[in-house]
């Protein structure tokens, strides 16, 4: 799952195999690329090849669709970030006491 995360965050069409629910929310739900995920207990060698020449015959696609979706989600992450940062709220002084 790394992997693809990593792959997808710098545009690079990938193939995921699912072996929890977080591919699918994350690639699928998040990315828009449900498409591109085999659940582990589906996978077989012809799902496989199957699900990369699509990815490959579509690559240009999803490299801009990713090019489109990776900056809005980065955007929402950095501000679950911030809401955090509110939340705590700790003045800088009280910090360098831990």
């Amino acid at each position: 799952m790394h992997a693809t995360i990593a792959s997808t965050s710098m545009f690079v069409p990938t193939v995921g195999i699912a072996y929890s629910h977080k591919m699918h929310g994350i690639i699928g739900e998040m990315l828009g690329l449900e498409d591109y995920i085999i659940d582990l207990e589906d996978l077989n060698h012809e799902i496989l090849i199957e699900k990369v020449m699509e990815a490959w015959k579509n690559r240009e696609r999803i490299v801009e669709h990713l090019k489109k979706t990776i900056p809005r989600v980065k955007e929402r992450a950095l501000k679950n970030g911030e809401a955090l940062k509110e939340v705590i709220h700790f003045p800088r002084k009280s910090l360098s006491s831990f």
